[in-house]
């Protein structure tokens, strides 16, 4: 054999396999391919591969932002308007119309505030977030010509006071406030490129103070004086609370999001109803404290933007969306109406509370 021959000979078998490596090497991409995701956040990884930031510092996060809402109470009515008085009707005018009136509420601000840590390796984001929110609001009423304001808050002892069952004017000024420590853990992921869910669990602790003063006025019976009323349902409760969170990449750095919590939470109820009327001193006062749950619903839907700097080292996210938050049977307010036998019996509102408006945030991942 001579040295051309013997060289082909050693060859053949290196270039077959040679080409039996770029043969595995292009399978393997294929399978690679298949079983990895590049993220529109830039992270990369298997399929599932994170939603959180992969960013180059310790994990810790922080996080502010607003609350612009307007609220609503159930069980907060506290006079019916008479177009005319009973007195007043006669053939020619025998339409009688009666009007509730409830405490027209308005939009005020909150804040929320709450800090976390993404443990590495696990894909857990433990995170402590507050949110306040305060909110005042009178509302006024008044008889005008032939008419009259009925109570339907007041119940006088009869057996010590005339009954007081109309008046010239009503004001009600009704105040909330609200405020919530949640303690939870979340696992996101991506599903695909453009689409992540996360998974939310966790501990509430809810403190919510209603409180409510009314004013009657004027009138036959109470003339210059007046019968005021001062009531409040106060609650504490601690729960658990699950839900989940999605985001939809929509083109680079911004992305749709929809988070839908709910939660129980048990606690106490610390309710009174103060009366008093200023001609006679007249003075009543109910309390009625009670353990009981609370179902709570926060959902929100809206727009995000997020990126890296500084090298990868920090990630920076700004939100902005509409909330609702609605809360069963929060107002326990005391109500007295009055039975056969010239007593006042005493009932629970019951009353639910909802919240609807804008909330904005900005997320520090560093």
């Amino acid at each position: 054999m001579n040295f051309k021959t013997g060289l082909i000979a050693t060859l053949l078998p290196l270039c077959g396999f040679s080409m039996t490596l770029d043969d595995r090497v292009s399978e393997l991409e294929k399978k690679m391919a298949m079983t990895s995701t590049i993220t529109e956040m830039g992270n990369r990884g298997a399929n599932n591969a994170t939603a959180y930031p992969e960013n180059l510092s310790n994990g810790w996060h922080a996080e502010a932002g607003f609350l612009y809402l307007h609220p609503n109470v159930q069980g907060n009515a506290f006079a019916s308007k008479d177009n005319l008085q009973l007195t007043s009707l006669s053939s020619s005018n025998n339409t009688l119309r009666h009007d509730v009136i409830t405490q027209d509420f308005g939009w005020n601000w909150g804040l929320v505030i709450g800090a976390g840590y993404i443990i590495p390796n696990y894909n857990w984001d433990i995170a402590l977030d507050y949110t306040y929110f305060t909110d005042s609001s009178t509302t006024k009423t008044s008889a005008g010509l032939n008419g009259v304001i009925s109570p339907i808050r007041s119940y006088p002892s009869l057996a010590d006071f005339e009954p007081f069952d109309n008046c010239s004017s009503a004001s009600s000024n009704f105040k909330i406030s609200h405020n919530s420590l949640d303690l939870t853990a979340g696992s996101s992921l991506f599903t695909n490129r453009y689409f992540s869910l996360q998974f939310l669990t966790g501990l509430r602790s809810h403190w919510l103070d209603l409180t409510q003063k009314i004013y009657y006025l004027g009138g036959e019976q109470l003339g210059t004086n007046d019968w005021k009323v001062s009531a409040s349902s106060k609650f504490w409760g601690m729960g658990p609370l699950a839900g989940f969170n999605t985001r939809w990449w929509i083109v680079k750095d911004f992305s749709l999001f929809s988070n839908l919590t709910l939660s129980y939470l048990y606690g106490r109820f610390e309710v009174t109803d103060n009366q008093s009327n200023a001609e006679n001193g007249y003075f009543d006062y109910a309390t009625s404290n009670l353990h009981q749950g609370v179902n709570e619903l926060d959902a929100l839907l809206g727009l995000s933007w997020g990126r890296y700097f500084n090298d990868h080292n920090q990630y920076i996210n700004i939100s902005l969306a509409y909330q609702y938050n609605y809360y069963w049977s929060v107002n326990q307010m005391i109500r007295r109406t009055p039975t056969d036998f010239a007593v006042y019996a005493s009932t629970n509102m019951n009353g639910d509370m909802n919240m609807m408006g804008i909330v904005g945030w900005i997320r520090f991942d560093f």
